[in-house]
């Protein structure tokens, strides 16, 4: 993709997270033409519909690859995040955010199932989903808003205790 393309989505992305009312402001805090907005955009929602959008399949992307460890999984998923970390908060606060991301958790669950690795569910398939995906995303949404964020690894082994050992000690 042309790196001026990038730049211009990456600066609008980044004036998006201060929450303009209309176009103009977006350009204006992201130092964009209202020209160059509209060549891509045909509105302040289909720039808000396709940026969500590539957040969603930026999700998903780190999430396929079944023949990684757990670990590298997550890994891979708490760097995007926090990558993306403003439009992320912003992102998770949106109706369908939960809708999308439990279809990511049910497709990844399925691959984690069917692959070679050695993870099932063992409860009700519907509240164990929606337990795992509502407890990634307030555990992402937590970490991402510290102040000081934590070391992708302390995050990595806190997400595969609570995943796989769960959250109580014995």
């Amino acid at each position: 993709m042309d790196q001026r393309i990038v730049k211009t989505q990456n600066a609008l992305k980044t004036a998006y997270v201060k929450g303009p009312k209309n176009v103009k402001e977006l350009c204006a805090l992201a130092g964009v033409s209202r020209m160059a907005f509209y060549a891509h955009y045909q509105s302040l929602n289909d720039f808000r519909s396709k940026t969500y959008d590539d957040l969603i399949q930026g999700i998903a992307m780190r999430m396929q690859d079944m023949e990684k460890p757990l670990d590298d999984i997550v890994r891979d998923l708490c760097a995007y995040c926090e990558e993306e970390k403003d439009l992320f908060l912003l992102m998770s606060e949106k109706t369908d955010f939960g809708k999308d991301l439990a279809q990511l958790m049910e497709a990844w669950t399925l691959s984690l199932e069917e692959g070679d690795l050695s993870y099932t569910l063992r409860d009700d398939r519907k509240f164990a989903l929606t337990y795992f995906y509502t407890g990634m995303t307030g555990l992402l949404r937590a970490w991402l808003s510290e102040d000081d964020l934590r070391a992708h690894e302390e995050m990595v082994a806190l997400i595969h205790r609570l995943v796989l050992e769960g959250m109580f000690a014995r």
